[in-house]
This record gives C-alpha cells, sequence and structure tokens, in this order.
C-alpha cells in the first residue's frame, strides 16, 4: 500500500511559513511584518504596501476583519494582544 502525501496548496503553505516564522517566539505584528516581508503580506491581504508599512510604523491599525486574517493567517501565533496592544497600554 503507497500512501501520498496531500497536495500542498498556497494557502497551506502560506500558513507552514508563518508557523515556522513565529515557531516559539511572542511576536508583535510589526516584527511578523518584518519577518514575513511587506509585499508578500500586502498580497496575501489583499491591500497595498503603504498599508502595510503604516501598520508596521504604528501610524494605523488593522480593522477588525483584517486583524481576524492575520490572527487565521498565523494559525492563531498572533493574536488580538499582539495586533493592538494590551488593554493596559
Amino acid at each position: 500500500m503507497v500512501f501520498c502525501s496531500p497536495p500542498r496548496t498556497p494557502v497551506l503553505l502560506n500558513l507552514i511559513r508563518s508557523r515556522l516564522l513565529l515557531k516559539g517566539e511572542n511576536v508583535k505584528l510589526k516584527d511578523y511584518i518584518v519577518k514575513r516581508g511587506e509585499e508578500s503580506l500586502a498580497k496575501e491581504l489583499g491591500v497595498s504596501i503603504d498599508t502595510i508599512r503604516s501598520w508596521r510604523y504604528g501610524s494605523r491599525q488593522p480593522s477588525v476583519n483584517q486583524a481576524k486574517k492575520l490572527i487565521k493567517l498565523t494559525g492563531h501565533a498572533l493574536d488580538w494582544e499582539s495586533i493592538y496592544g494590551t488593554v493596559e497600554q
């Protein structure tokens, strides 16, 4: 009996890549953007590079729907606090 691995879809590959980037780290959104790359993340989320840069430098924050996409994209390695900051901030 021969077992074949399932085909790797782009979504699955991006999830694997995101998890490897964040493995064992408590990472913030700006750090994830640096590690992932502005251009590839912008393409993945369907936003402009300028939007990604504004998130990275803190001049804007992702919308709730964009934050949900980021959380899913990273396999929950990013969470609300790593995107928006703690309640105390």
